[in-house]
């Protein structure tokens, strides 16, 4: 009964944290595009937070969210069927998914990387020649730069990096005790399972054998 409430409580967080998570994202969506209007207090903290990551992040922050909540979810999901019990195929499933949605953390950060070297590359030295570039000077072109996207290659470098690692390495501590408990079983059941049929037919063959002489 414990448990059973345990796993409701844990799963309704996960529910609210991921319409909460999704509700939040399409509001900065549409205060970015213009739909909608958002007014923050003045010189809050979580305005100045936000300010702070969406500087470094823009728009792969939701990109981010997005992928990690639908792997906080399969690992959930997989954890309750190593407890419960289930069959080999929808654990290795559900095992394959986490794995992927990782991969894909870690991709959307060098996918970001390259967006943002890209627009700042455009923005400091498109349609420049290598006088006209000259002119500028170094600072104008740093600050072009930084403009462009520097910040957005680097952070997202980073946070799917670091990210991307520290998931592969929390579904190990979580679940790697069970996860090796529950192929370790089916592995011996499969080796069982060909004794049985060797013992089968070796009583089939001594039968014979003995019905022959």
């Amino acid at each position: 009964m414990k448990e059973q409430l345990r796993q409701i409580v844990v799963g309704l967080t996960i529910g609210v944290l991921i319409t909460g998570s999704i509700m939040g994202t399409g509001l900065m969506l549409g205060s970015m595009q213009g739909w909608l209007v958002i007014i923050w207090p003045d010189e809050s903290v979580l305005s100045q937070v936000w300010h702070w990551i969406y500087s470094n992040m823009k728009e792969s922050i939701f990109a981010f969210l997005l992928v990690f909540l639908l792997w906080v979810y399969k690992i959930r999901t997989l954890r309750h069927q190593l407890k419960q019990g289930g069959d080999l195929k929808s654990i290795s499933y559900s095992e394959h998914m986490v794995d992927v949605f990782a991969g894909v953390f870690f991709g959307i950060g060098v996918i970001f990387t390259a967006i943002g070297m890209r627009s700042a590359l455009m923005e400091s030295l498109g349609g420049l020649d290598a006088e006209a570039a000259a002119e500028q000077g170094a600072f104008v072109m740093l600050q072009k730069l930084v403009d462009g996207g520097i910040l957005l290659a680097l952070s997202t470098t980073i946070v799917g990096g670091i990210g991307g690692y520290l998931m592969r390495v929390f579904k190990s501590i979580y679940l790697g005790e069970l996860l090796h408990a529950f192929y370790f079983e089916k592995q011996n059941q499969s080796e069982t399972a060909v004794l049985e049929k060797l013992d089968a037919i070796e009583r089939h063959l001594a039968n014979v054998t003995r019905h022959q002489g």
